[in-house]
């Protein structure tokens, strides 16, 4: 909305913001950035995510068997920064194509194929409406009709449709958008202002009149994150947060400009048309109830007394509600070690070190005229304390840290500054992990972070690591457990250590027994390659955060 304007200053048309025309190369950047933020509303994901990078040709060869042309948005987004689309129609060409490919390499019904659809559908609007203000001529009397962009995805709205609480946001969404999109006779178009709220820096006036300050897109933002209402709200108060949320944007502007302003009307026009639409919906709400409502048919008995027998049921004792391991709040117990995929970690001064240590050792005990070599702090050391005697000495450290019971550990040391550099971080895992892995380690074939099982992977300062691993059998408490060993060389400050392992579901729920949720129907069965995807995001995770500050004086 704008600050307060006066119908006589000037003329109908000149008051109306006017369109300006914008380059190919703007509106195609600025569609990608909306593309990158699409989402589906009824499950808050990102439509684009599986759409940005093509699939590998290692782990899917037969996707380029089947697919002749594959694309994907970055290779869309790189085309557009060296000026390769002429036009419109050839931007919206890569994304029919981008579609057509997901719809033959996946199932036609399947949820990628209709994100891939959804997005088309979305660029294809952008696109008609830009062809829509390029090729409409100037005119003097009256405003250019453009649509208004839609940066939330909507469902089509069937008539017929139960309005219940779980499809009432997408339904308000649609509602403002006609509100929005509504061409008004003789004059357009007419909710411009009303989009955005008013900069404060530009009219501080306008915030010592209106307390709430708000606008449609600050609307359709609050409904998108479900923060004027829930889908526990009963039907009835979420059309009313709704109203009033809505509202609020004709009355400050009613507030604020004069009744014989052009911006008081057009609120005026907006809220009449806003409240026509929104009668409709509630009337369809009561409607609905009112078909609901059960309908109790009292049968006389004669001349009889009526007698109502009545069945009081005993209260259950109160059970504490199961959610999910590790979290904040009422939950259930931690787990014991024994469920835990990762049962023991050490860290400790690599062999190597060590070696070199007895080494320099000896050689200084045989030959006595040797200057030993000192590391700095051991000179600041001296030269503080003079009259302590000085030698060249090496701390060898362990750390050894059994499992807590809990998903992530987190620890941070800090070494002593005479310590060496290189180290060791050994990471033993749960027994039936080395009984999966057994035959492998005896066949000399090792590990592969690609195992169907489970993964396994180490990050120094979150650079991963992929040499100077080994995979080998270990014993704890007489059972056999299977060991992970890196050797690692670590620099000067801070070094972040993080090691996770991830377990397919079947074999988490082998370790955890009944803790672990059962795999639902959908991912049973023939899969897509993104379904597997999918199915890898729900595996068990269970994570070391080690923090080592190395050489601190």
């Amino acid at each position: 909305m704008a600050p307060k304007r006066k119908s006589g200053a000037v003329s109908s048309a000149a008051k109306r913001p006017k369109v300006e025309a914008v380059s190919l190369k703007d509106f195609i950047s600025s569609v990608l950035s909306l593309v990158n933020e699409l989402k589906d509303p009824s499950e808050e994901r990102v439509l684009v995510a599986p759409f940005i990078k093509l699939p590998p040709k290692k782990v899917y060869p037969d996707y380029y068997e089947i697919i002749k042309e594959p694309i994907s948005v970055s290779d869309i987004q790189k085309k557009e920064a060296k000026d390769k689309y002429p036009d419109t129609a050839s931007f919206l060409d890569d994304f029919k194509l981008l579609m057509e490919n997901a719809k033959t390499y996946n199932d036609p019904d399947s949820w990628i194929a209709v994100d891939a659809k959804q997005i088309y559908d979305f660029v294809k609007d952008q696109v008609d409406s830009y062809n829509s203000v390029a090729e409409e001529k100037p005119s003097k009397s009256k405003t250019k009709s453009v649509k208004v962009k839609r940066e939330v995805v909507s469902k089509p709205v069937d008539e017929d449709e139960l309005v219940t609480s779980a499809n009432l946001t997408h339904l308000c969404i649609d509602l403002l958008y006609k509100v929005i999109e509504h061409e008004f006779p003789d004059v357009g178009i007419i909710s411009g202002p009303f989009m955005d709220n008013i900069d404060r820096r530009e009219y501080p006036e306008y915030f010592q009149v209106i307390k709430t300050p708000t606008s449609f897109n600050n609307v359709l933002k609050k409904l998108d994150k479900r923060k004027i209402f829930t889908s526990k709200t009963p039907l009835d108060e979420s059309l009313q947060a709704f109203y009033d949320a809505t509202k609020l944007i004709f009355t400050n502007a009613q507030t604020f400009n004069d009744p014989s302003s052009l911006i008081h009307q057009d609120a005026v026009k907006l809220s009449d048309y806003f409240e026509e639409l929104f009668q409709e919906l509630k009337a369809r709400v009561e409607q609905q109830e009112q078909k609901t409502k059960l309908k109790l048919k009292l049968k006389s008995p004669g001349q009889g007394k009526v007698k109502l027998n009545l069945k009081l049921k005993e209260d259950e004792p109160d059970e504490p509600q199961v959610t999910e391991s590790d979290t904040m709040g009422k939950t259930s117990s931690r787990l014991s070690p024994n469920e835990m995929f990762i049962q023991l970690f050490s860290f400790a001064t690599s062999n190597s070190s060590v070696t070199h240590l007895t080494q320099q050792f000896h050689h200084q005990m045989n030959n006595t005229s040797h200057v030993p070599t000192m590391s700095k702090a051991q000179i600041s050391k001296a030269s503080l304390f003079p009259t302590h005697p000085a030698s060249a000495s090496n701390s060898i450290v362990e750390y050894q840290y059994p499992s807590t019971g809990f998903a992530t550990q987190s620890y941070c040391i800090s070494l002593p500054p005479d310590g060496f550099t290189f180290y060791t971080f050994k990471v033993c895992l749960h027994k039936l992990l080395y009984d999966i892995k057994r035959k492998d380690l005896e066949s000399g074939s090792g590990l592969s972070t690609s195992d169907d099982d489970f993964q396994c992977k180490l990050f120094v300062n979150d650079d991963e690591v992929h040499s100077g691993m080994d995979v080998y059998e270990d014993y704890r408490n007489k059972s056999k457990l299977l060991s992970y060993q890196y050797d690692l060389r670590l620099c000067n400050g801070l070094n972040v250590i993080t090691f996770e392992c991830k377990v397919a579901p079947a074999v988490s729920k082998q370790i955890k027994g009944n803790r672990v949720k059962n795999e639902s129907d959908e991912t049973a069965g023939r899969h897509t390659r993104n379904q597997l995807q999918q199915a890898k995001m729900s595996w068990d995770v269970e994570r070391i955060n080690f923090n080592v500050i190395c050489n601190s004086t």
